[in-house]
């Protein structure tokens, strides 16, 4: 059997990796042929939900990689002004998110990081919030 542990690894990796994994099972559970066209590359619809999910868990879990990733929406996309915040994060590399979606990431980031337990475990330096073990046979 060989097995590997990858910490840290980018989110776009992670999730072209073709493995089974939660969501896979979750695929798979919705319909086999959902799982197939996953396992063989078909992209997947961005939600609103889906967005808001990637948002909170980049705030709760990394938070230092958020403005690496997102920036915050100012402007009305149909607005000169949205266009070119649309522009200038694409060629960043960013996506934008709503106010109103990181406004409700950001609160439950923080209700995360202050409960008592898991608060301490978050606050800890050996931390280990974005691995990823594979291992096939």
């Amino acid at each position: 059997m060989k097995s590997e542990i990858r910490y840290n690894e980018p989110p776009e990796i992670y999730h072209a990796t073709r493995a089974i994994s939660k969501s896979g099972m979750d695929k798979l559970r919705q319909a086999p042929a959902k799982f197939k066209a996953w396992m063989d590359g078909a992209a997947e619809e961005e939600t609103e939900a889906l967005l808001f999910g990637s948002v909170f868990h980049c705030l709760a879990l990394e938070p230092g990689e958020f403005g690496k990733r997102y920036a915050v929406k100012q402007f009305n996309g149909s607005t000169k002004a949205g266009k070119e915040e649309a522009a200038t994060a694409k060629a960043a590399g960013l996506e934008l998110v709503s106010a109103r979606i990181y406004g409700a990431a950001l609160a439950m980031a923080e209700s995360v990081w202050n409960h008592p337990l898991i608060g301490q475990i978050m606050a800890a330096r050996d931390k280990r919030t974005e691995t990823s073990i594979y291992w096939s046979e």
